[in-house]
C-alpha cells in the first residue's frame, strides 16, 4: 500500500517537472543573533558571503552551513560584493576595504568615491564598475573603479518611489539589476 501511494505522488508531480520555472525555499536552520544586511554569492568557493551588521563576515554553504567567519577590521560591515581576489566591503559611512577570502586585509580602508556616505548595497559588475545603493538620500549609482560617478538615479523620482533601498545585485541570466 505504501509503495502505491509513493508512486501515485510521484506521478501526480511529474507533469510539473518539464516546465518548472520556480525554486522552492525551505527553512533549514536559524542562526541566532544574526542580522543579515548584505549577501553575495561567490562562485569560486560555491558559497554565500554574509554581512551581519557587525565587524565580522560569514561564508555559508549553499545549504546554510557556516564554513568560515572572520573579523574584517572594520567596526561594522553594511554591504559587500565579490571581486576576483576577494571581497570589497563597506561600513555604510563611506569607508571601504578589500579583504581576501581568508580574512586578510588586502589594503587599508579607503573611500571608493567622495560622494558615497550611506552605502547599503554594493555589487561589482562584469565591466569593473560598481552598482551602489544608498538609503539617505535614496539613490542608485554606477561608480567607475576610479571613483567617478557614471550614473546617479534618485529614488524619490521613481513611480512608485524607491524608499530606503537596502541592496543591489544583477541577475546573471537576464543581466537586469535588482534593488
Amino acid at each position: 500500500m505504501m509503495k502505491l501511494r509513493l508512486i501515485a505522488m510521484v506521478l501526480a508531480a511529474a507533469p510539473l517537472w518539464p516546465n518548472q520555472s520556480h525554486a522552492e525555499i525551505f527553512h533549514r536552520e536559524t542562526i541566532f543573533d544574526f542580522r543579515t544586511v548584505s549577501i553575495a554569492y561567490d562562485a569560486l568557493v560555491c558559497g554565500i558571503w554574509v554581512a551581519n551588521e557587525s565587524n565580522e563576515i560569514v561564508l555559508l554553504s549553499t545549504f546554510g552551513k557556516e564554513l568560515r567567519r572572520f573579523d574584517t577590521g572594520m567596526s561594522s560591515v553594511r554591504s559587500l560584493t565579490v571581486e576576483e581576489n576577494g571581497l570589497l566591503i563597506a561600513n555604510g559611512w563611506g569607508e571601504f576595504r578589500r579583504v581576501a577570502r581568508d580574512g586578510r586585509a588586502i589594503d587599508a580602508p579607503f573611500r571608493l568615491s567622495e560622494t558615497l556616505f550611506d552605502t547599503e548595497g554594493l555589487h561589482r559588475d562584469a565591466d569593473g564598475s560598481f552598482l551602489v545603493v544608498e538609503d539617505d538620500p535614496s539613490r542608485l549609482l554606477r561608480v567607475a573603479p576610479d571613483g567617478s560617478v557614471l550614473m546617479e538615479l534618485f529614488g524619490d523620482n521613481f513611480t512608485p518611489p524607491m524608499i530606503e533601498p537596502q541592496g543591489v545585485t544583477r541577475d546573471p541570466y537576464s543581466k537586469t539589476s535588482a534593488y
